[in-house]
């Protein structure tokens, strides 16, 4: 269990969970409205559009105390941004997960997927072109 953080205005329809080697990047929203979605296990696309949105996360993660407290090592490779068309390909070690759910106004959908504090470095100068 992780502590949800309030999202700032800059972060956009993501929001962020902070855990001890870790963190929870999701995004929600309108299941019309088009934005993030699973392409596979362990694929996540976004618009390109959201790379401010996302760096906005890796801050807010950047500045809480779980990250400062980390004092692991960073690595390189294990998570792989590519650009296709409009979209932002994430492929992340750990699994893509999508839900969706009926509320009273429409249906919303919800993707999320865990980063590992050594991968915020790299995924960060991965995005930052893309902004």
């Amino acid at each position: 269990m992780g502590a949800i953080q309030e999202p700032t205005t800059t972060m956009g329809p993501y929001r962020t969970e902070i855990r001890s080697e870790s963190f929870y990047l999701t995004v929600s929203g309108p299941t019309a409205t088009p934005g993030a979605r699973r392409v596979d296990r362990q694929t996540l696309s976004v618009p390109a559009a959201h790379a401010p949105f996302i760096l906005a996360a890796l801050d807010q993660v950047t500045a809480h105390n779980g990250w400062k407290d980390w004092n692991g090592t960073r690595r390189t490779g294990a998570i792989t941004v590519t650009r296709d068309g409009d979209e932002l390909l994430l492929r992340v070690d750990e699994p893509v997960y999508a839900q969706e759910w009926n509320d009273e106004d429409r249906a919303d959908t919800s993707v999320s997927t865990e980063i590992g504090y050594e991968d915020v470095g790299d995924l960060r100068e991965q995005v930052k072109p893309c902004a």
